[in-house]
């Protein structure tokens, strides 16, 4: 017999709880309900409520697109919005980012960050992502310095915009772990 513990395979969400190869949780793959059931911040006879256990408003017909029952005529994104959800998506794809990248990881990254640029969505925007990537020589030798890199750029993105600088040594309770 075992001595290792349990893992759960349900959280209160109902759905599958992802581990990481190493068993720990993976924050970014779960529902934040089940992350914190599983690191036991909370029980499960008293969950948080899920957003399938509240009950939802009905949406006024005028909302919805035509013919739908459940997606909303929303406008475009902000570039606001973009950049909020761009940052989002980067820095939990430098959490996922390998410790130890193989040659092609670093090379598929570096391709990718270079794509992002080019194609991202806000025009105003495509050069300062191009000049960042001349100004400060993208680093994908490790996780570690990946999203160390991509925290200075997003610092720099910040301070021109007037924004609160982010210290990278939470990085990873920000982005990986999770705070306690």
């Amino acid at each position: 017999m075992s001595d290792a513990p349990k893992k759960t395979d349900v959280g209160p969400s109902g759905r599958k709880i992802i581990y990481n190869p190493d068993g720990t949780v993976c924050r970014s793959c779960n529902t934040l309900v089940d992350f914190q059931f599983v690191t036991g911040k909370i029980s499960k006879k008293n969950p948080p409520p899920t957003a399938d256990s509240v009950p939802k408003k009905p949406v006024p017909a005028r909302k919805l697109i035509p013919g739908s029952r459940s997606y909303t005529q929303i406008p475009p994104p902000s570039p606001e919005q973009i950049g909020r959800s761009s940052w989002t998506m980067l820095h939990a794809i430098a959490a996922k980012y390998p410790d130890q990248p193989d040659v092609v990881q670093k090379q598929e990254i570096g391709r990718f960050v270079k794509l992002f640029g080019k194609f991202y969505p806000v025009e105003s925007q495509r050069d300062q992502i191009s000049s960042y990537l001349v100004k400060d020589k993208l680093n994908v030798e490790s996780k570690r310095q990946f999203a160390g890199w991509l925290n200075s750029f997003h610092n720099e993105i910040n301070r021109k915009l007037g924004k609160e600088q982010f210290d990278f040594k939470f990085w990873e309770n920000r982005w990986v772990n999770g705070w306690d």
